[in-house]
């Protein structure tokens, strides 16, 4: 009786996703210090983080590409800028989209009761539509996530 061996496989090229730049090391990226959110609207926050960066309105314009104006605007919470504007204004500033957005403070922990989670389902586009899954948010009010807890 001959006895059958296991050739190893050959190895395989991985195929590339075009995601690998966003998929790194996070030990190896320093994040952007981020200035104390600004209570307030979202116009107030703007100018805190370009005044922390020791920046003028004119620099941030040529950052962007939105005129002055439209920025003093923005700053004094008279417009809101549109997404692809605030998206521009975040790069320019080195800032996570979160800080502009999102109501919570930021907190290195987040505690969360089982009383105080919130329940969260998946739809598709019609509402009557499930992905089949459902969770509890562990961090509904924790600012700058970079993931969903649940």
């Amino acid at each position: 009786m001959k006895k059958e061996t296991k050739k190893a496989k050959p190895a395989t090229k991985k195929r590339r996703t075009g995601h690998e730049d966003l998929l790194t090391d996070v030990s190896q990226v320093k994040p952007a210090e981020a200035p104390p959110i600004a209570k307030g609207q979202l116009g107030d926050r703007i100018k805190a983080a370009r005044e922390m960066r020791e920046l003028t309105v004119a620099d941030i314009s040529s950052r962007t590409g939105i005129d002055v104006a439209t920025l003093k605007q923005i700053e004094a919470n008279k417009i809101a800028p549109p997404l692809g504007q605030l998206i521009r204004l975040g790069k320019a500033l080195d800032m996570k989209m979160g800080y502009f957005i999102s109501p919570g403070v930021d907190k290195p922990i987040t505690v969360v009761r089982k009383d105080q989670r919130q329940a969260v389902a998946r739809h598709g586009q019609k509402k009557s539509q499930q992905y089949g899954y459902s969770y509890e948010s562990l961090a509904p009010e924790k600012a700058n996530r970079l993931m969903e807890p649940f």
